[in-house]
């Protein structure tokens, strides 16, 4: 694993919504499952939690799965409404 996924966790966390606009991902895929009529999230590879605190925000029944258990640790504080999993989205 990079050391952006685990030292630099924090970094990650604070520079990612500069360029990436997770207001934009939470309507597009609240809109996929709306139209599927699906009520609950599994996201592999959540990072940090941006997207979760949004679906969650929303009433999303949310779980995340992220390899970097300190990517895990800012998502439990993110977003502590969602449940985390440490795991390797290669195997699940």
């Amino acid at each position: 694993m990079t050391k952006l996924y685990s030292d630099f966790a924090t970094l990650y966390h604070r520079v990612y919504p500069s360029f990436i606009d997770y207001d934009e991902q939470q309507k597009f895929y609240t809109g996929l499952l709306r139209q599927n009529n699906c009520s609950k999230v599994l996201e592999l590879g959540c990072g940090t939690g941006q997207l979760a605190k949004r679906m969650l925000a929303e009433g999303w029944d949310y779980r995340g799965v992220d390899l970097s258990e300190a990517m895990l640790d800012i998502a439990r504080i993110e977003a502590p409404g969602g449940q985390f999993f440490q795991g390797d989205m290669c195997n699940f």
